[in-house]
């Protein structure tokens, strides 16, 4: 016996437009992310901010190529999170987030440093010469920091 089995179209239609329409592109969607949410925080100086997130933001944007003047604002954050007394013991260290009043941890500096070092690596040269002087301080103090 030969039975056709008939599917109404309406169930078709949306099988159909989602196997043509292209999957998101990942590094575009953390990128879209980070500037809808992680910029608009430092641009507030939100309270919640993470060094690490920060960093991992700029990565992001970096990566994907797209909202490249919004780095600024991410590296004067950090800047901020920063620790920058020569004479303090952790100099060159980062606050975990901007709510901390000093650093707590002598390992923050290690775990910014993570997405940092795939900046300086990959995508320095996207950097305007403003933001590469921001970034290659923020980077030479952490080099202190780890010490």
């Amino acid at each position: 016996m030969n039975h056709k089995i008939l599917i109404p179209a309406i169930l078709v239609l949306p099988i159909a437009l989602s196997a043509a329409r292209p999957s998101p592109d990942p590094v575009r969607a953390r990128a879209d992310g980070t500037l809808r949410g992680l910029v608009r925080q430092a641009e507030r100086r939100d309270r919640t901010l993470s060094s690490v997130g920060l960093f991992a933001g700029a990565y992001n944007i970096l990566r994907a190529n797209v909202g490249l003047e919004k780095l600024d604002v991410l590296f004067d954050v950090a800047a901020e999170l920063q620790d920058r007394n020569p004479e303090s013991r952790t100099y060159g260290n980062f606050r975990w987030y901007a709510r901390d009043g000093f650093v707590m941890d002598h390992n923050a500096v290690d775990f910014c440093m993570q997405e940092g070092s795939l900046i300086a690596r990959d995508y320095r040269d996207r950097l305007t010469p403003d933001q590469r002087a921001k970034f290659d301080h923020l980077c030479e103090l952490a080099i202190e920091g780890s010490i």
